[in-house]
């Protein structure tokens, strides 16, 4: 949006409180700042997975114990993308591969991935939306999620001031309070993770969890992976 020249220069004091990563300046002096964010993860049946048994890396997953035990979104460029930047292409290729040849089954949405794990489908579903299955466990379901993994991706919920908001004073007093304590708990009260440290939150992660944000450099090119993905792991299904 800053590129666009659609916001108006505007600094939350709140902004000092907020992850460092999650604050973009754009070239007019106009800020955005991410406001939560949504990990993508493992998640599991823990009726079908012993705790012995969890993954610990994603190398886990390769182990035959889990053929066609897993489940994957078919257009899974988040954690791709994630993985090439930590791991590097060539390496994350080849895992996928790996995945491929071990019956990871692709079916279409996360949000069809955790329900599939949770009703006992599939024993893990991989890259999950950490809030999604915090809430399919408030519902009763037999699921958790990994928080321990490397590399992980994060969809960063985004807010700044439009240029031509037609209440602007309003507007910035929305933001102060969402990126408040108070306005973070809403957020907190659905598994997402907050960009202000020390909020409390179920989507807590473990140390040296490396996030990874998935931005509009990624968006930029996520035709490309998708294609990529899609083609490494078989998948006939053109785009989302």
């Amino acid at each position: 949006m800053e590129e666009a020249n659609l916001l108006q220069p505007f600094y939350s004091p709140e902004l000092a409180n907020v992850e460092e990563g999650a604050v973009t300046k754009g070239p007019a002096g106009a800020f955005t700042a991410g406001h939560y964010q949504s990990g993508i993860s493992l998640g599991y049946n823990t009726k079908l997975v012993k705790k012995d048994e969890v993954p610990k890396t994603y190398q886990d997953l390769l182990n035959p114990k889990w053929k066609g035990k897993t489940v994957a979104d078919d257009y899974n460029v988040e954690l791709l993308s994630a993985m090439i930047d930590v791991w590097g292409k060539e390496k994350a290729i080849a895992y996928w591969k790996k995945i491929a040849a071990n019956n990871a089954v692709m079916v279409q949405g996360r949000s069809n991935q955790t329900k599939l794990v949770g009703a006992g489908e599939y024993a893990i579903g991989i890259g999950l939306h950490a809030h999604e299955v915090i809430t399919e466990r408030k519902r009763g379901a037999p699921l958790t999620w990994i928080n321990s993994l490397n590399p992980m991706p994060a969809l960063i919920q985004a807010i700044g001031l439009y240029k031509d908001a037609p209440h602007p004073n309003a507007a910035k007093l929305f933001i102060d309070w969402l990126l408040s304590p108070d306005g973070q708990k809403v957020f907190t009260a659905r598994g997402r993770i907050p960009a202000r440290p020390g909020s409390a939150t179920e989507a807590v992660l473990a140390p040296g969890v490396q996030i990874v944000p998935v931005d509009t450099a990624m968006a930029a090119k996520e035709k490309d992976l998708g294609k990529l993905y899609q083609d490494t792991m078989g998948v006939k299904r053109v785009g989302r």
